[in-house]
């Protein structure tokens, strides 16, 4: 896939997500992994970061659902991001996400989007108007 849509190299960046219950001794023991990662191979916590969120406590479910609008808008618009290449590819052949029928095999990013997908043409009342609410949140500044 990576040669037919011209892609050379991949690189990866340095953000590190870890997950856990939000328990104070369990928040402990990954400082103390993270401080063990900086002393082992030099990757910091960057103080701007926990600035900006206290301790980067987030509401996941709200988060994960706005993450998935923006990766159905990138569908939705044709993006140019390989993994919309290859979902278009793979799975779509030329439906549009909109008319795409959700399949038990389909891989849990495509089932996802799919709930979604289905959630907000119910939320709006229309298709036109569910493409119309994503547009608002997710081109631009917003």
């Amino acid at each position: 896939m990576c040669v037919e849509v011209g892609v050379t190299h991949i690189a990866f960046d340095d953000d590190l997500m870890l997950f856990s219950r939000g328990d104070i001794s369990l928040l402990g023991i990954l400082m103390d992994c993270l401080s063990h990662l900086e002393r082992c191979s030099g990757p910091a916590v960057s103080p701007a970061k926990p600035d900006e969120g206290g301790l980067g406590l987030k509401d996941i479910p709200t988060w994960n659902s706005a993450l998935l609008a923006c990766a159905l808008w990138s569908l939705h618009s044709d993006a140019e991001f390989l993994w919309v290449r290859w979902v278009h590819g793979h799975y779509l052949n030329g439906v549009s996400i909109w008319d795409y029928v959700k399949r038990r095999r389909d891989f849990l990013l495509m089932r996802s989007l799919c709930d979604l997908r289905d959630t907000l043409v119910v939320a709006y009342g229309g298709r036109d108007e569910a493409i119309a609410g994503l547009e608002g949140c997710c081109v631009g500044e917003n």
